[in-house]
């Protein structure tokens, strides 16, 4: 995974550039962690501190030098259970690696040289392939400070303001993403673009205290009344139709094939028979055109027999 090049599955940076002209476009700009599958990181797992890229990325004893007592290590504010570190062998030697969110994901070290290149690489590629604004994701965890929560410290405030700076200098707006407040949100926006800031709305400080989960901020908590009502929506309906199809047609355990022309874009499954899901040859395939905004699905059934719906919202009836 390399967040300076286009899947080529999907298209290139000119493609992106055409788009470009057309509309403007954000993206994320992901500062606070790589992908455990990046070609850095596998160098990294292989080779260790020989790797060039071993700076680049994030151990406890990086913030933590002396070692750190149990006070300070339940004060890292983390939005998930437990400790923001994962034991992985890094050449000849097991490290704590710091991993925000997931061990899937690798947290980069914004004080070393390596980090910074890295995400000034992203940036610059980002820039000129047309993008003109980009989403801070994460940014409030991506600063490390010994002694503090490592969240939206005084030390996170300021390496926001030095990558808005160079995000303006490549002519890249930029937008935070702060799970936090909506009245510290404001206050962050000042020092971005305060046009595209964003804050929440309706948030309340009482679902965050309740869950102790920051991102809840931002989300609506559902009573069994609400679910009921919503789950007999006709779209929320089609889409639980859609997500047990996806979970249990045969088809989807064989072989994806992506295909289309002009504004039409296909998706085809399909798996051989006697495998050890599917008696007979299964498939499932979809037809979306993108000018029109309509779709057909057709799958087989059990026995191999065809069935197709030309409306999504009515195979909540079919499936």
């Amino acid at each position: 995974m390399d967040h300076t090049e286009v899947d080529p599955r999907l298209g290139s940076w000119d493609d992106v550039r055409a788009l470009a002209g057309e509309y403007a476009l954000m993206v994320d700009l992901i500062v606070n962690h790589v992908s455990a599958d990046s070609a850095q990181f596998r160098d990294v797992l292989a080779r260790g501190d020989a790797s060039p890229y071993a700076g680049m990325f994030l151990t406890m004893s990086d913030v933590y030098p002396g070692g750190a007592d149990e006070a300070e290590l339940v004060g890292i504010y983390r939005p998930r259970p437990g400790l923001p570190f994962t034991t992985l062998k890094l050449g000849e030697r097991r490290r704590l690696v710091w991993t925000t969110f997931t061990s899937a994901q690798i947290d980069l070290n914004l004080a070393d040289p390596a980090g910074r290149a890295y995400l000034d690489r992203v940036l610059v590629a980002l820039a000129e392939g047309g993008v003109s604004m980009v989403r801070l994701d994460a940014v409030g965890y991506a600063i490390k400070t010994a002694g503090t929560s490592s969240f939206m410290t005084a030390r996170t405030l300021g390496f926001i303001d030095e990558l808005t700076a160079r995000a303006r200098e490549l002519g890249v707006q930029v937008l935070v993403e702060i799970h936090a407040h909506f009245e510290r949100q404001i206050a962050i926006g000042s020092a971005v673009d305060p046009t595209t800031s964003a804050c929440s709305r309706g948030a309340t400080i009482w679902t965050c205290s309740r869950s102790g989960v920051g991102r809840d901020i931002n989300r609506h908590t559902y009573t069994p009344d609400e679910i009921a009502r919503d789950l007999a929506r006709p779209v929320v309906a089609a889409l639980v139709a859609l997500i047990r199809l996806r979970n249990a047609h045969p088809a989807f355990a064989g072989h994806c094939e992506v295909g289309g022309d002009g504004s039409h874009v296909t998706l085809a499954w399909t798996a051989a028979a006697d495998t050890a899901t599917a008696a007979v040859t299964q498939s499932a395939a979809l037809d979306a055109d993108l000018a029109t905004g309509s779709a057909k699905l057709a799958w087989t059934g059990p026995d191999g027999e065809a069935h197709t719906c030309h409306d999504l919202l009515e195979i909540r009836h079919g499936y």
